[in-house]
């Protein structure tokens, strides 16, 4: 199963909303409070380390960049 960890407000992770929808592919959604800081929670850092929004898995690879 892909996982999206994404921002609401984010014009990255609405890109990859986007792609997804465009394939059709299911996927689960996992929102991160950038207003609240959610993107420096060491869970998600462990994922991103850059602390920013979206990074998708997949089959277990991490993807951190939405270009």
């Amino acid at each position: 199963m892909i996982v999206l960890y994404h921002f609401h407000g984010s014009t990255c992770s609405q890109k990859v909303r986007l792609v997804l929808a465009e394939k059709d592919l299911d996927y689960e959604s996992k929102s991160v409070d950038l207003l609240s800081g959610g993107q420096h929670d060491p869970e998600y850092v462990k994922l991103n380390p850059n602390h920013v929004v979206p990074t998708l898995v997949d089959a277990g690879n991490v993807f951190i960049e939405s270009a």
